[in-house]
């Protein structure tokens, strides 16, 4: 296998949605490179996520939740900006947390985050139709102009290739 090249061209907020995503279809033990890469952007400050992402991963135990254990510092607590940008966030999103859900709203911190510190967001999410009871962080992302793209996109956009010989 040779060598993935992972050149960062964003400043990336990872959803968990993209991270489970990323756990399931390239589990760590196959696609260690795929990881590896990662960390790496985590430690130069290019990859990184709100608390809260932790905290959703935190309901599993599982691969994913021991790799954010280990990676503790992609996912950074909030400031007062960003706190701000929350709460106008849900007054204009309000069904952009899902009432119905037993655990943590990582949605409104990944948009705030992302606006404060100039992300592109990556998630699996696909944007809600019009009407939909629940918005998906897509439609939140066109409505704040806040790039946000796949999980594929992401490995496209940083040259990620993995080649079999």
């Amino acid at each position: 296998m040779q060598e993935m090249l992972l050149r960062p061209k964003y400043n990336y907020c990872f959803d968990t949605s993209a991270l489970i995503d990323l756990n399931e279809d390239y589990p760590i033990d196959i696609f260690k490179p795929i990881w590896m890469k990662l960390e790496n952007l985590i430690r130069n400050g290019a990859a990184h996520s709100p608390r809260e992402v932790f905290k959703e991963i935190g309901f599993e135990d599982d691969d994913l939740l021991k790799w954010a254990k280990k990676n503790r510092s992609m996912f950074r607590n909030l400031d007062d900006q960003q706190v701000e940008k929350i709460k106008e966030v849900l007054k204009i999103f309000p069904n952009l947390v899902d009432s119905k859900k037993e655990f943590a709203h990582a949605d409104p911190f990944i948009i705030a985050h992302a606006l404060c510190n100039g992300c592109t967001v990556v998630t699996s999410e696909k944007p809600s139709p019009p009407g939909a009871r629940v918005i998906q962080i897509p439609n939140v992302c066109d409505f704040y102009k806040i790039k946000c793209i796949s999980l594929l996109k992401f490995f496209r956009d940083n040259g990620l290739r993995l080649k079999i010989a």
